[in-house]
């Protein structure tokens, strides 16, 4: 008996049910299909849950449907499909010894670096990096991937890109920036990137020398998580070899512009990133004592420089007395010669206050770097011009050198506490004060130290 039939419950069969030829017919022992009786108002729901669903974004972000992407082909041939390419992003999916991470949202930049974007797109869409490793993790840096061999030395199927290096604000390297790795050569740049994972002076010394073209706006647990695993030696000796198998699962390019973003790591503020106006530039004299080239005890060091500060005092150029008398050996090497007022500060030692960024002005040495090669190029254009004379030219260089020379000095200034006694005197010194200090700092010999504040 029908289980239906027990209960009463067996719907009747309409004539127009009946009629149908595609009726499923069962076997006499199972219990017969049965047309389903719902109210109006079930399939209506029914009907526009399934519009909605066939209709909607199943991924849930809110971007347009997958065919909506142009083809790997399409993005290499600059499709009018992809001539903005401001219109799509990037969804990274990572693992860790397989488990799989939270998903990495890559928003790109194709006004900064067009035909990057426009490769690493190419490369998603044809699925290159789908079951690749991260084969390179620098803890205090960056995680690299995209390498078919494993190892750094693969290559790209469609070539190698152009250089984009870019100084604006919003493309530097930071935590989080897309950047594309490379060889020696600038334009060597194919298929393998990085991510960088940490914000600080390593990160900012990347900029002007590899091509950033993205940042990550979201899943920064699984960048996080990717950082944090231990790593071992490579075979060149570099502690960067992840022992756990890092992956990138699949890399999918999707329509429509990156969310904003949700990573909470705070960048620095410019004037920690760029050079803090919070340090001090001394100009020092030593006087060694102990194991010194003079094997002087502490009170005869400190009487030397009492008298050396007295010259200074009746007159002596301070310059003059550290060639005759320091015995630091870098501050005997004599200066270029040339007229420029503000050679004093290529002798100075420029101290970081603490809490401040020792190693300041990276852009500012970049910058310092370019600006030089276009002077000299000058130079040498007006000298073979006739507008020169050798004599002129040289001096021009000779210039050109010494101010280059002291901006590298200053972007390098010393932690405050790798030297605390002479830093805390510099600070306290008003520019053209001069002090004596005696420090103890052993390496490589101790020193009374006649100090002028020149910045």
């Amino acid at each position: 008996m029908s289980p239906y039939r027990k209960k009463n419950l067996r719907p009747r069969l309409c004539k127009e049910m009946l009629a149908e030829s595609n009726y499923l017919r069962v076997p006499r022992f199972a219990a017969p299909a049965q047309p389903l009786h719902l109210p109006a108002w079930c399939w209506i729901g029914l009907l526009l849950a399934c519009t909605l669903w066939s209709c909607g974004d199943q991924g849930g972000s809110g971007s347009e449907p997958e065919d909506s992407v142009p083809t790997a082909q399409q993005f290499a041939d600059e499709h009018p499909d992809t001539a903005d390419l401001s219109r799509f992003h990037v969804r990274l999916w990572t693992s860790i010894d397989g488990r799989e991470l939270p998903v990495m949202t890559l928003a790109l930049w194709p006004d900064v670096a067009p035909r990057t974007v426009r490769n690493f797109l190419r490369l998603c869409r044809a699925g290159f990096y789908n079951g690749l490793a991260f084969h390179r993790l620098v803890p205090d840096l960056m995680i690299q991937g995209g390498c078919t061999r494993g190892d750094g030395t693969g290559g790209s199927p469609f070539g190698t890109v152009p250089a984009e290096f870019s100084h604006e604000e919003h493309a530097r390297h930071r935590y989080g920036t897309l950047s594309m790795a490379r060889g020696r050569d600038p334009d060597s740049a194919g298929a393998q990137f990085f991510i960088v994972c940490r914000d600080g002076p390593l990160a900012w010394s990347l900029d002007g020398q590899y091509s950033s073209f993205g940042q990550l706006v979201a899943g920064e647990a699984a960048l996080e998580a990717l950082r944090d695993v231990p790593v071992q030696p490579n075979p060149l000796g570099e502690r960067s070899d992840p022992i756990p198998n890092l992956r990138i699962v699949r890399a999918e390019v999707v329509a429509g512009p990156a969310p904003a973003s949700t990573v909470s790591e705070p960048a620095l503020a410019p004037e920690h990133r760029w050079g803090p106006p919070n340090t001090a530039g001394v100009e020092s004299l030593m006087v060694a004592y102990g194991s010194g080239p003079e094997s002087r005890t502490e009170a005869e060091a400190l009487e030397r420089a009492k008298s050396l500060l007295a010259e200074y005092q009746n007159g002596r150029d301070f310059h003059e007395l550290i060639l005759e008398a320091s015995d630091d050996p870098v501050q005997r090497i004599e200066p270029l010669e040339g007229t420029w007022s503000s050679a004093d500060r290529a002798w100075a030692l420029f101290f970081a206050q603490r809490g401040s960024n020792p190693l300041r002005g990276q852009r500012a040495v970049q910058q310092a770097n370019e600006a030089a090669r276009v002077e000299l190029q000058e130079v040498a254009a007006q000298k073979r011009a006739g507008t020169l004379t050798p004599e002129q030219a040289a001096q021009r260089r000779d210039d050109v050198q010494w101010r280059l020379q002291s901006t590298i000095r200053q972007a390098r200034a010393i932690p405050f506490d790798e030297w605390p006694d002479l830093a805390a005197k510099a600070f306290e010194l008003e520019v053209g004060e001069t002090s004596i200090v005696v420090s103890q700092r052993a390496a490589p010999f101790r020193g009374v130290f006649v100090l002028r504040r020149v910045e």
